[in-house]
């Protein structure tokens, strides 16, 4: 049997979550807020239209739900692409890395029984990690250091 790599890269542990900075950064939610549900489904009791999320979320010392500051809780609901590319803004002008990869060169491409954990090239910015569009910055988001 072919060894397994369990193991995710640092890189990606390190990455920053969208839902969480786009709480922080744009919607001004406490720091420390962190998403714990997030509801695409366009059927159901918590339906929402094709494209857009519901995200509910709390600041938590744990970082578990159950032991969450009720005070905190809070719940947005928003396009999925404008979040996408709110970050894809963030990463390039605050950090100059590829929103996918965040600088690696590399993407996640699937976990297998016998694989493990499998990369590939990122196709966002074919290798490079650096961002691969012209982004332009608006006057809140230009970097001040």
């Amino acid at each position: 049997m072919a060894s397994m790599n369990t193991e995710v890269s640092q890189e990606h542990y390190d990455m920053p979550d969208p839902y969480n900075l786009y709480a922080v950064e744009v919607l001004k939610f406490p720091a420390g807020w962190r998403w714990f549900s997030l509801n695409s489904s366009t059927t159901g009791r918590k339906k929402v239209p094709e494209g857009f999320a519901r995200i509910e979320g709390a600041v938590s010392p744990t970082g578990k739900w159950k032991d969450r500051d009720p005070t905190t809780e809070l719940m947005f609901v928003c396009r999925l692409c404008e979040v996408r590319q709110w970050f894809k803004r963030w990463a390039a002008l605050m950090h100059g890395k590829c929103d996918v990869c965040w600088g690696t060169g590399r993407e996640w491409f699937g976990w297998g029984k016998d694989t493990g954990h499998r990369y590939k090239q990122c196709t966002t910015c074919g290798g490079s990690g650096k961002p691969s569009d012209a982004i332009e910055a608006t006057p809140s988001e230009t970097r001040t250091s």
